[in-house]
């Protein structure tokens, strides 16, 4: 079983009539505005509405691709993509729908719903930045400009100088150009951001499985770890210990797992951080799997 790289997509916009929206504190002030963006916070992020309030009744479907730097495609819900703090990646949004005009916005927020990361325009014809402030929280978005039959963005967006698990949400709006509101499918996803320092080098890691708990060979070189902190699939952190002995780390795998089991995480799925005893120590990852 691989764990492949991708994101996840939440949002929504595009038909000939906008909304603005304005944040404060939790609720929203909806107002009639202009068709050429759309309304700030309509990504189905934390806090947030999506454009499916307004938009229904489409049928359309098909691919919908997020193309980081040409190369890493993310398509469904919970791709995941490795990150370089304070890098620059060119991202690529294709749809293919089927359908007469084309919207989205974006936003990338850490754990706790903060801004992440910064958005770059390069086709100030095509797409926008936004802004909003949820919950107290400043939030920025890229959207789409002056929506029309054109399906395909290009923008960029630096990465934190800082490394943590960071949720991208993307909401499309695939509308069939009729002046209203109806016969326009929203498609949402999120993707998850891992940064190199969480996702780790060397001993397996990276894309490689690890099955069974017999997942620590070749990784347990040093005789106390000063941190262990263990993760699910979408990035929250369920168990954290310090100072824990090399050959005690299977133990507190395993009670985890006994734990996931008995909740509603709902995921097998595993990520072990581990930092070594040192202050320059580079901390490593491991994926686990059941």
């Amino acid at each position: 079983m691989n764990f492949r790289r991708s994101l996840v997509v939440a949002g929504v916009l595009a038909g000939s009539v906008g909304i603005q929206v304005v944040w404060q504190s939790g609720d929203a002030q909806l107002l009639v505005g202009n068709s050429s963006q759309p309304p700030a916070g309509a990504t189905g992020a934390p806090g947030e509405i999506t454009c499916a309030q307004c938009h229904s009744g489409g049928n359309f479907s098909g691919p919908i691709y997020l193309i980081v730097n040409g190369s890493d495609t993310l398509q469904q819900s919970m791709d995941t993509f490795r990150y370089q703090r304070d890098s620059l990646y060119t991202l690529q949004l294709e749809v293919h729908t089927g359908a007469q005009r084309f919207g989205f916005e974006m936003t990338a927020l850490d754990r706790s719903g903060n801004r992440a990361g910064t958005f770059l325009v390069t086709d100030a014809q095509r797409t926008v930045l936004l802004s909003a402030v949820i919950n107290g929280a400043s939030r920025e978005y890229i959207a789409h400009r002056n929506a029309n039959a054109q399906s395909v963005w290009t923008f960029q967006w630096r990465a934190p100088s800082w490394g943590d698990s960071i949720f991208v949400y993307l909401a499309v709006n695939s509308a069939n150009n009729n002046g209203a509101t109806s016969g326009d499918a929203i498609h949402v996803f999120r993707f998850l951001f891992l940064p190199d320092s969480l996702t780790g080098t060397g001993g397996g890691g990276g894309d490689t499985p690890i099955t069974g708990l017999a997942a620590l060979n070749g990784l347990e070189e040093t005789s106390v770890y000063a941190e262990l902190r263990i993760y699910t699939i979408d990035g929250r952190l369920i168990y954290q210990a310090w100072n824990v002995p090399a050959d005690a780390v299977m133990r507190h795998v395993a009670h985890v797992r006994m734990r996931t089991q008995r909740s509603t995480w709902g995921s097998s799925l595993l990520l072990l951080w581990l930092r070594p005893v040192g202050e320059d120590s580079e901390p490593k990852a491991r994926w686990l799997f059941d």
